[in-house]
This record gives C-alpha cells, structure tokens and sequence, in this order.
C-alpha cells in the first residue's frame, strides 16, 4: 500500500510540476509576442505632403502588428502561406504576349474575365499580379487576391515571366529582377486591350521589387512603346497605384540569407 501510495504522490508532483512549466512558458510566451512581436510597423517615409496626406489614413501602420500567435515568425507563416495554393482552385485563360528581345510572357486571366462574356463594363478596374521568384498563376496569394478582385467587380490577371509556370523559353534571355521592361510589356498590352479601364497592380517578393524598380523607371521617362506603336498614356507607369508585399530591399543581404543553412529549404523550393 505504501509503494501505491508513494507512486500516486510522485505522479501527483509529476502532473503539478509539468502544470507550473507549462503555465510558466506561456506567461513568458505572452510577455514575449506583446513586448517584442506585437509592435507598430517601422516605417520608413520622407517628409512632406504626401506622407501628411497618405499615413493617417493607413490605420494598420500606426498601431501593433499581431500576427497569429501560434505561427508568428516568418518562417511558420510561410509555410502556412504554401497551404493556401491548394485551397483555391485556378481558373485561367492563358493569353500568351511577346517583348521585343522575342520572349515570351503569359498573362493568366482569372475566370477568364477578359472574355466578351464577363458580366462586368469595359471600364471595370484590372488588377495585374507580379508573382514572386519561379512563381506563377498556381500560388496561393496570386490566386485568393484574384479571386478578391473579381468578387469586387474587377478583372485580375497574373503576370508569368519567362520560362515561369509551363511558358517556354523564346528569346536568349531568362528572367530576372531587373528586367522590368516585362512589366511594362504587360501593362502596355492592358492598356491596349481595355484603354478605358483603371489599371492597377501588386507585387509580392521578387514581383514586388520588378514592380517598383519599373515604377521609379516609368517616373524617370525610362520606358518606351516598341518602334511603330502608339503611346497610350500621357507618361509615368500607365496605374492608378500599385502595391508591394514582402519585397526584397537588398538584393545582396537577401541572397546571404539564402545563402546560410536556414535558407536550404527555400533554394530547395525555388529551385
């Protein structure tokens, strides 16, 4: 009877003991996310009128970001962000374009909503998507913000690079971050095929840093239609706005990121 009791007494501190180490790593858990993860955004903005016009109308920026406590590093949400591919179905109409090197890119139409048949005015916004390195039409976000664009009224279609999601290769030249001349090859064929629509444009990753290098670029003069076609725009980029999401800033540190051990599995994945 004494070693049942003992046994019940030491399974009794065993439960009490995990029960303290457990309660314990979730106080320091939850002083953890709200000190050092739960924070307002750095931002990073000149001054002047712009920024007095445009921050206090982007509520998000000035109050703490609070990811998903259970998957609140990058790491877990990018996996998470790879589960998101298969919770939507793709549905597109390929339309294949040509720049003038002879590569070939692909504009995916999301429900085929560039048709005659697509209930919505020739003057309904179009969103362009940038996808990000040896992504395409099938990832998860460029699908769900399609399919957010549509449900608003709007057509959506995903910019494919050279040799990206089933596109063969056509001209010497391979795609590439710099290669922002692509983008507006897009933008140029949109604004050709519905002159008369607000044409805007996201860039996630490696898409997001094409997009803003072609932005500064077509702000500077640098972008020209091919010899024997018209302008269709006054100047600048040809968008009533874009966006960017998770864009690289340095090319050189995110590489050395790539680079280390932890960034195996992401060349794994893009290779």
């Amino acid at each position: 009877m004494k070693d049942s009791k003992d046994g019940v007494h030491l399974h009794e501190s065993v439960v009490k003991a995990g029960g303290l180490a457990l309660g314990a790593a979730a106080l320091g858990y939850w002083y953890h996310y709200n000190e050092n993860i739960a924070v307002p955004p750095r931002i990073w903005v000149g001054d002047g009128p712009l920024r007095d016009k445009v921050l206090p109308h982007c509520s998000t920026l000035l109050r703490p970001f609070k990811p998903t406590p259970w998957a609140a590093n990058c790491h877990s949400q990018t996996l998470l962000g790879l589960l998101r591919t298969i919770t939507m179905r793709d549905n597109y109409r390929r339309q294949l374009i040509l720049t003038t090197d002879g590569a070939t890119l692909g504009l995916d139409w999301f429900d085929g909503c560039d048709s005659a048949s697509y209930p919505a005015p020739l003057t309904a916004p179009i969103l362009l998507v940038c996808h990000g390195v040896n992504g395409g039409s099938h990832e998860g976000y460029a699908k769900w913000i399609c399919a957010g664009a549509v449900a608003r009224g709007w057509r959506a279609v995903v910019l494919n690079y050279r040799g990206c999601n089933g596109l063969p290769y056509t001209a010497p030249r391979g795609y590439a971050a710099t290669m922002s001349h692509d983008v507006f090859t897009a933008i140029y064929s949109l604004r050709a095929r519905f002159p008369s629509a607000p044409l805007l444009a996201v860039g996630y990753s490696l898409g997001g840093l094409k997009l803003t290098k072609y932005l500064a670029e077509a702000d500077a003069g640098l972008h020209e239609p091919p010899p024997g076609h018209p302008r269709l725009w006054a100047g600048g980029s040809g968008l009533a706005g874009a966006a960017v999401v998770s864009s690289p800033v340095s090319m050189g540190r995110s590489a050395e990121r790539l680079g280390g051990s932890a960034g195996l599995a992401y060349n794994l994945a893009v290779a």
